[in-house]
């Protein structure tokens, strides 16, 4: 597991964390945020998120994104 300082507290730096190291370079990132900006989008999607959901957003919303990451998984590994 990554070492991640204290002062790394937002999500795009402990996803910047999580990608840098081995074991945890493919654990699957949903962003849920209130930014809206495309720049805030297009950052994230740049570091490697998986997803990018903005608020507010619906369950339905999030499973599909849940299902959507499970179905990439299960391909990979076939």
């Amino acid at each position: 597991m990554p070492e991640i300082s204290v002062s790394c507290s937002s999500p795009r730096c402990v996803l910047a964390a999580l990608r840098q190291d081995r074991v945890t370079e493919s654990i699957t990132v949903i962003f849920m945020t209130a930014k809206v900006d495309r720049s805030d989008l297009r950052q994230g999607m740049e570091l490697g998120a998986d997803d990018y959901l903005t608020k507010p957003f619906s369950t339905e919303e999030l499973l599909k994104a849940i299902k959507v990451r499970l179905a990439w998984i299960e391909k990979a590994t076939l």
